[in-house]
């Protein structure tokens, strides 16, 4: 979570930004150096509407660390790992019960607009309530000449692996584990899946698909515990390769048509978005303020 995010970000590895150590929790007093340049900041300054909707979990110990002071202008969501889908409380019990500071021993609601708490759940599935605001914005946006980046950060398939109530349930799956635990994620997934092409739909709608270029990424791999890398081993958390890699996907009008439909077979890092998306966006990565710092390398021209 925090390691990816970091360095999709950043362009930088992991491991040079000083994340290798783990996840921002909700008590953590630390998150990612407000000193190193992001991709949302650059974009920004070249003269985007730079927006985050869903999860940002880079830490929010301070206020220099929070989406408005990371090049975001917009943003929507929640800042630490994760929130109860229904009540946006964050890291719901038992996960942060022992660091919360409050008497009763409730964890704090997590859930903002542009840097404002919410003051109080809205009772909404958090991805659907993510979906909305992201609708929202597209539609604010149509017929504007800026540049529009949304990162839109899902909340979901995560812990608590709640489904939503207008999905599928998936019963017929085999019954893995004692729990069902896979049926559940199965239900999660394709609400996930449904809230991205809602997303698709509001951009044709609104006439930005045009200008789009779309791409859909992981953090990680699934979880054990309801989730699958076959034919890879390991999970998310772990280091073999069910843990770390994941597939990509991109779609719009900004991709050429002769690679649509096909598949690229190079491996790519977290760290190369941060450059290659420069690239598509027709700024010079090597003239962009920081770049020299980026480990990540421009893919645009091997997947176009």
């Amino acid at each position: 979570c925090t390691p990816s995010r970091g360095s999709l970000l950043s362009g930088r590895y992991p491991v040079r930004l000083g994340l290798q150590r783990g996840v921002v929790s909700a008590a953590s007093k630390w998150g990612l150096d407000p000193a190193i340049r992001l991709l949302p900041e650059t974009l920004q300054t070249a003269g985007y509407r730079t927006a985050l909707v869903g999860k940002w979990h880079l830490g929010h110990y301070n206020e220099s660390l929070t989406p408005a002071r990371r090049g975001f202008g917009e943003s929507y969501g929640f800042l630490g790992g994760f929130v109860d889908h229904f009540t946006h409380v964050a890291e719901a019990p038992p996960a942060c019960a022992s660091e919360t500071p409050a008497t009763d021993g409730t964890c704090a609601l997590d859930w903002q607009v542009n840097g404002l708490p919410r003051p109080r759940a809205t009772g909404v599935y958090a991805a659907y309530a993510c979906r909305d605001a992201a609708r929202r914005l597209v539609a604010s946006h149509e017929g504007k000449e800026e540049p529009l980046f949304l990162y839109y950060a899902l909340p979901t398939p995560h812990e608590p692996i709640t489904p939503p109530d207008d999905v599928e349930t998936y019963d017929l799956l085999p019954k893995l584990d004692v729990a069902g635990r896979r049926r559940d994620y199965a239900a999660v997934v394709a609400a996930t899946d449904g809230a991205i092409g809602d997303l698709q739909a509001a951009l044709q709608k609104h006439a930005l698909w045009p200008n789009t270029l779309l791409v859909l990424l992981s953090d990680n791999g699934a979880s054990a515990a309801g989730g699958s890398n076959a034919p890879l081993r390991g999970a998310k958390g772990g280091y073999f390769e069910g843990g770390v890699r994941t597939r990509a996907l991109l779609a719009g009008s900004l991709l050429p048509q002769n690679v649509r439909g096909s598949s690229h077979e190079g491996l790519v890092h977290v760290a190369d978005w941060a450059p290659t998306l420069l690239n598509a966006a027709g700024l010079r990565p090597d003239l962009v303020a920081g770049f020299d710092a980026m480990d990540g390398v421009d893919q645009w021209d091997a997947l176009r």
